[in-house]
């Protein structure tokens, strides 16, 4: 059997002494027939006839995985790049990968592999040196958006603490929106700070906690308002979502507000989906009231509405538009970079 196998591997002599990479034939068992002159040195191996009374087995790091490349080559009749760690006769690992075919004799039995052997032990330190040092900025970004959300808290406080002294109940209204808005911010960087994530911001989780904060900040007295929130997660990068989170803001502090007037109950929508091309849709629509009649959002003297307009026109660069139709709907389009 051995000639036989010798035989059937005469046509790769010649790659056998010009490959750089160990190139191997071995039986089933994994013992080794032939092998080219870089394979002793690749294992720590100083003659040949060191490395014939070997078995490869015996250098695999994890036993399991000679069991799992045996059961691959044999299902398919080949591997390719198969992710092996080998031990060197100095207890040293190398990092490969092995790429191998089933050889079978002239009756079409099964008889033994052969393949090559590719040190990646470079490549692999090089990989988990940059897996290293993306961790490190993954922590480092994850106290920053930890360190902003603190301070923005900081702020809000401050301004809390001043209206609470202020007697002007206009200058206490403005004070306080004041705060929602930097409150609005601060959540997107504490849920980037919780999240896996910290590219992007969970619109959905977002939109769901910011109007359950509204819901808080602005209690309409003797109306039960609902809630809903409508959509898929909607990622979005935080140079995106931080103007997004600031509109949503406003148009729910306008609803609150304004809607809900002698009001025994009241709805509230949100509702934030992206298409397929791209196109982020997100609409804030409520049952109440209405606008004023002649109302128009581009001359409107309201800062909020008036701060919505700009976030949407000039940060997203898209589009708002009002609907008036048993109640308000506010509607924003814009469009995102897809990967």
């Amino acid at each position: 059997m051995e000639q036989k196998l010798k035989a059937s591997e005469a046509k790769y002599r010649g790659f056998f002494k010009t490959s750089r990479d160990p190139v191997f034939v071995t039986f089933k068992e994994g013992r080794l027939i032939d092998f080219n002159d870089v394979m002793p040195e690749f294992f720590g191996y100083q003659t040949r006839e060191e490395l014939l009374k070997i078995r490869i087995p015996e250098h695999y790091e994890n036993p399991d995985d000679w069991e799992k490349f045996t059961r691959t080559i044999e299902q398919h009749g080949f591997v390719k790049e198969f992710p092996v760690n080998l031990r060197n006769k100095d207890g040293s690992i190398i990092n490969t990968l092995i790429t191998s075919v089933l050889i079978k004799d002239n009756d079409g039995a099964r008889i033994g592999y052969q393949g090559t052997i590719r040190d990646i032990t470079e490549r692999k330190r090089a990989e988990d040196q940059i897996k290293a040092s993306l961790k490190e900025k993954e922590v480092m970004l994850r106290e920053i958006h930890h360190r902003v959300k603190n301070n923005l808290q900081v702020i809000s406080s401050i301004l809390n603490m001043q209206a609470r002294a202020i007697k002007d109940e206009n200058m206490r209204v403005i004070l306080l929106e004041s705060k929602n808005r930097i409150n609005s911010m601060a959540l997107i960087h504490s849920q980037l700070y919780e999240s896996e994530n910290l590219s992007e911001i969970n619109m959905k989780r977002f939109v769901d906690k910011l109007l359950l904060r509204s819901l808080h900040s602005y209690p309409v007295p003797d109306t039960k308002i609902t809630p809903i929130v409508h959509g898929d997660e909607c990622p979005l990068l935080i140079s995106i979502a931080v103007p997004v989170g600031l509109v949503v803001n406003e148009l729910l502090t306008n609803a609150f507000k304004h809607a809900f007037a002698n009001r025994k109950e009241g709805k509230i929508e949100v509702s934030l989906c992206a298409s397929e091309k791209g196109v982020v849709s997100l609409t804030v629509s409520d049952d109440g009231v209405g606008l004023p009649e002649g109302f128009d959002i581009n001359a409107t003297k309201t800062l909020g509405l008036h701060m919505v307009k700009i976030l949407v026109e000039d940060q997203l660069d898209g589009k708002l538009t009002v609907i008036q139709d048993m109640g308000t709907t506010f509607k924003v389009e814009f469009a995102v970079a897809r990967e």
